[in-house]
């Protein structure tokens, strides 16, 4: 079982999110996410009982957590991310950016594109 976290749940989180909800059958556990503002992503998570949580939480759930996935967009939320881990020695939690997220869209075989709507998406 793969456990994973959502950072982001706006246009391209709220989507993801979605669809990975779609394959707990498969494995995928979602085991929270954060997101600050009232998004449809945040409200899916709440009707699906994921927990919602800051950043600060995640990070200290992480050792539970095998991928995080940053939608965010934002470089700066995921150089938070990865220094906070490192502060904690966990070198086992994965921050993947959209582009990571993107290509597992791809290998699922979705019919919808990934929606396209940040610019940085770069390690």
């Amino acid at each position: 079982m793969e456990h994973i976290a959502i950072v982001g749940l706006g246009r391209v989180g709220s989507v993801f999110l979605e669809r990975m909800l779609e394959l707990d059958e498969h494995g995928i556990n979602i085991i929270c996410v954060a997101e600050l503002k009232e998004t449809s992503g945040r409200l899916l998570a709440q009707d699906n009982e994921v927990k919602i949580v800051e950043l600060e939480e995640m990070v200290a759930m992480s050792s539970k957590i095998e991928i995080i996935f940053d939608l965010t967009g934002d470089e700066k939320i995921r150089q938070t991310l990865r220094t906070k881990l490192a502060n904690i020695n966990n070198y086992y939690t994965i921050v993947a950016p959209e582009n990571i997220a993107r290509l597992i869209w791809a290998v699922m075989g979705n019919q919808i594109p990934f929606p396209d709507f940040h610019n940085e998406k770069g390690y």
